[in-house]
């Protein structure tokens, strides 16, 4: 957490995603859901963590800004500060982890969520289970509907359902043939708690890719035919043995990330050799 002092008072706030709390996550997947500019984004999520706002501006503020923020407790009267606009700035710019790139205005989310903010989730008298931490217990199987429906969903941006039915799901393990119940089932959930689940399984996707570098291609990203590369993948992973292949879809993603990086990475020390001999 990023420790800030304002008139030598001290408050925390939020250093990457994963000390973010889902009220903030969900605040910030409402924002972002609108065509709000960047800077305004980050002043209004500081405002928020920081459980603050601005006060109405007066002459005798001058060229500064009165920011009150609230005590948490309903024996203690809120703190104001005069700041110049200079200094929102950069306590507004502290959230810049928050986005990827921006220019004139726009930018990009970019979600590094790895640990899942959801502590319960039930939709009417059905509880879905929660994933670990970035996809520690996913299956190999699993990964492999997660690639497909993330594909999906640049034609039909429903599927978001179906992916998110493969992480958040019924029963105690996943199952391709409950997928379609449970994607009925987390369609009636709030779009921002939607987003943020999404933004989850994306941070989790981008640490794994940054873990195996070798296995995945533009930072965690699949690229070319999704179901071809799968196809592929499987093969590898099961030596082209085809009584393998359901061991291999059972098994941990992890595992399996594991055998196919050390194999690429055999077989680059093999060309190197060659290469130098």
């Amino acid at each position: 957490m990023h420790k800030i002092e304002i008139n030598t008072d001290l408050y925390m706030l939020p250093e990457c995603w994963d000390e973010l709390t889902l009220d903030q996550l969900l605040y910030l997947a409402r924002l972002t859901s609108t065509e709000m500019p960047v800077q305004e984004v980050k002043v209004t999520m500081m405002l928020y963590c920081l459980h603050a706002h601005i006060g109405r501006h007066r002459k005798v503020y001058a060229d500064r800004v009165c920011l009150s923020i609230s005590q948490q407790s309903a024996f203690r009267a809120s703190k104001k500060y005069l700041l110049s606009a200079e200094q929102i700035c950069s306590l507004a710019d502290l959230f810049d982890f928050l986005t990827n790139q921006y220019q004139e205005g726009t930018y990009v989310i970019r979600p590094q969520l790895t640990i899942c903010p959801i502590k319960k989730l039930k939709v009417g008298f059905t509880r879905l289970s929660l994933p670990d931490e970035a996809l520690m217990s996913a299956s190999f199987d699993q990964f492999t509907y997660l690639q497909f429906y993330q594909s999906r969903m640049r034609e039909d941006i429903t599927y978001i359902n179906h992916l998110l039915a493969v992480l958040f799901h019924s029963e105690e393990k996943f199952s391709a043939e409950n997928m379609d119940k449970d994607a009925r089932l987390i369609a009636k959930l709030d779009p921002a708690l939607k987003t943020v689940m999404y933004w989850y399984y994306l941070g989790s996707m981008e640490f794994i890719g940054s873990q195996f570098p070798r296995v995945f291609s533009g930072g965690g990203s699949v690229t070319g035919n999704v179901f071809e590369s799968q196809l592929r993948l499987l093969d590898s992973l099961a030596k082209n043995d085809m009584t393998k292949k359901p061991a291999v879809r059972e098994g941990l993603l992890y595992d399996a990330l594991m055998t196919m990086d050390e194999s690429i990475r055999m077989q680059e020390e093999r060309t190197e050799y060659l290469a130098n001999k």
